[in-house]
């Protein structure tokens, strides 16, 4: 299994006010956040981590890391580093996680082992996030009676990305375009998830017959993989995690 860890986001304007221009390269505990993402994918069993990230965010000093070919094309970016790996499985996370631990990784890694899925999306539960802390600033969506949050790290089967390039892409571009998802995925799969009613059981059948691969979802309790810094409110629920003084 590989890692590859997405870190190349320009910081928001509130951040960059603060003195930030990428939120990966934060420091918490001596290291930068794109580390901490590589050093929690290499603990938790992989054996190479790809940084997908431009040259101003540190390649960390670590044998499994690997600096991926970055360019203006995300997507595009992340089918060239795949295409270029050996290994079946791949873990996708992003750097901004500044309380990810190698434990959070290696739970996905043995649910990706006992039940064999191609696709594992992990969730997290509003009621968990609350008690950590981190429940504020997160956007949640009502499944089977519960407010679910998604994680920032996921398990891909890399040969099935592959081969599915056309149809992501299409996904991808079309991600903020309501009526093009809707003709995708179809209208009554899209009202069960406007109104609710959707339950997971059935999510992971629809959208494993939808896109041709075994998707699964993971309900976690480590809710540090919901927890990104993605603005300068963040800033105050990450303060004991992030070392002091890198900012204005």
């Amino acid at each position: 299994m590989d890692g590859l860890v997405l870190a190349g986001g320009v910081a928001e304007p509130g951040l960059q006010q603060r003195g930030m221009a990428r939120v990966p390269t934060l420091l918490a505990g001596g290291e930068t956040l794109a580390a901490k993402a590589c050093r929690c994918l290499a603990e938790a069993g992989c054996e190479t981590v790809y940084l997908l990230a431009p040259e101003d965010v540190p390649l960390p000093e670590l044998p499994q890391a690997r600096r991926a070919a970055y360019g203006t094309d995300l997507l595009a970016d992340v089918t060239a580093c795949v295409k270029g790996m050996q290994s079946v499985g791949l873990l996708v996370c992003t750097g901004d996680m500044p309380l990810l631990t190698p434990e959070a990784v290696r739970e996905l890694v043995d649910f990706v082992t006992r039940t064999g899925a191609q696709v594992v999306y992990p969730v997290v539960d509003k009621t968990v996030m609350e008690a950590r802390g981190l429940g504020e600033g997160r956007t949640y969506k009502k499944v089977a009676g519960h407010n679910y949050t998604g994680g920032n790290l996921f398990y891909i089967d890399r040969q099935w990305l592959v081969a599915q390039e056309t149809l992501l892409r299409g996904l991808f571009e079309q991600r903020k375009d309501p009526m093009a998802l809707a003709r995708f995925f179809g209208a009554g799969f899209v009202f069960k998830v406007v109104a609710g009613s959707l339950t997971l059981p059935y999510a992971e059948e629809y959208l494993s017959k939808r896109l041709g691969a075994q998707i699964r979802v993971l309900v976690t309790e480590h809710a540090e993989i919901a927890a990104d810094l993605d603005k300068a409110a963040d800033l105050q629920t990450f303060a004991g995690a992030l070392d002091p003084g890198q900012l204005a």
